[in-house]
């Protein structure tokens, strides 16, 4: 009897779920700036969008944004050294990596606008690239694996509703495409996002309004194939520009998934013209969020991805460069924290730099467990 009564209870138990993880703290570690006109292997290094840590090599994937003017679309692969009291020493480069069709090809200028990297597996990479939508005709916004010397092997479906129609009408908005992209921990999942909202679901943030720009998650596990979609809510732009009225602008620039359960670390950067940049980080979660795949243009009335404040890089003591990129970097630092590093994009102008930024991130469970 009691063995009966025992197996029937272990029946019933409830399947335990990822468990999701909170942000309890961020924390300023360190800061490395390099020049602009910094060479590497006869390539300029800059345009740095994105970062991604390959721990079976213990390096680091930087990409470049650089869509061929200055030279091939093209990743680095760096080592990036942190001393075990947690602090920011160097950033070497190793290798350059120029990204190829799959036919073997240098893209073209303009082919690909690389914005986002994510390590997946050994000789595995995952590229998001914004496209061209002022081109004609327009390029489309893409989400590409890549191996290990750069060649393109597959193209992820992109659902109709994100390709420009040339008349800006439909679509992404040109340099509004998929700057961020990051994968669960399992692999399971991978997520896009475009920077601010599709031109029939709404316009770019103001200075009194924000923007919803759509997530993607790609299933990747079981399930393999299906696309759902969320509403990320970019928000208004944090200052006004100086003097009024002149370029201003707020997006969601990376993503940084913090488990397998859906929560995932956002990064907006707002410029203003006169006033400089402000980088704000996110925790968000799609748990509870509408999933609006079958709306195009948004309804009013869905529910948006969750969304909550966790850090400013002015209030951590930063002034902020075009900070585009962040991946977590292996191991537990002193006191709990995880490395979580930053780079940016200096956009290959002289008043810019490329940063590399060392924070550190402590993380605890969200809910307790039975």
């Amino acid at each position: 009897m009691l063995a009966t009564t025992a197996t029937s209870a272990f029946a019933q138990r409830p399947r335990r779920g990822p468990i999701p993880l909170t942000i309890e703290e961020v924390v300023p570690l360190g800061l490395i700036t390099l020049q602009t006109g910094t060479t590497f292997m006869d390539t300029e290094v800059g345009g740095l969008s994105a970062i991604s840590y390959d721990a079976g090599r213990d390096v680091y994937y930087v990409l470049s944004d650089d869509s061929g003017k200055r030279g091939p679309a093209r990743y680095y692969t760096v080592t990036i050294d942190i001393s075990e009291a947690g602090q920011l020493l160097d950033v070497t480069f190793l290798d350059v990596t120029f990204l190829r069709d799959k036919n073997g090809n240098l893209f073209n200028e303009r082919g690909l606008d690389p914005e986002g990297i994510e390590w997946m597996r050994p000789g595995q990479l995952t590229i998001a690239s914004e496209g061209d939508a002022d081109d004609s005709p327009p390029i489309d916004p893409s989400v590409k694996r890549f191996n290990d010397s750069g060649k393109e092997k597959l193209a992820l479906p992109i659902p109709s509703k994100f390709l420009p129609d040339g008349e800006e009408s439909y679509g992404v908005l040109f340099n509004r495409g998929f700057e961020s992209l990051t994968a669960s921990p399992d692999r399971r999942f991978l997520y896009a996002a475009t920077e601010n909202a599709l031109i029939q679901d709404g316009s770019w943030p103001t200075v009194n309004e924000g923007s919803p720009a759509r997530l993607l998650q790609f299933s990747l596990g079981h399930g393999r194939g299906h696309i759902a979609e969320y509403v990320y809510p970019v928000s208004p732009i944090s200052r006004a520009p100086i003097p009024h009225r002149k370029l201003a602008s707020n997006g969601l620039v990376e993503l940084q998934a913090l488990d397998n359960a859906g929560t995932v670390l956002a990064m907006e950067r707002s410029f203003a013209l006169g006033v400089g940049n402000s980088v704000t980080l996110y925790e968000t979660s799609i748990q509870g969020a509408s999933d609006v795949s079958g709306h195009d243009p948004l309804p009013a009335t869905d529910t948006a991805i969750s969304k909550r404040q966790v850090a400013s890089i002015e209030a951590l003591g930063y002034d902020p460069d075009n900070l585009e990129g962040m991946t977590f970097g292996p191991g537990i630092l002193p006191g709990g924290y995880r490395p979580l590093i930053l780079v940016s994009d200096n956009n290959f102008r002289s008043f810019q730099t490329t940063q590399f930024m060392l924070l550190g991130v402590k993380l605890k469970p969200a809910l307790a467990t039975p």
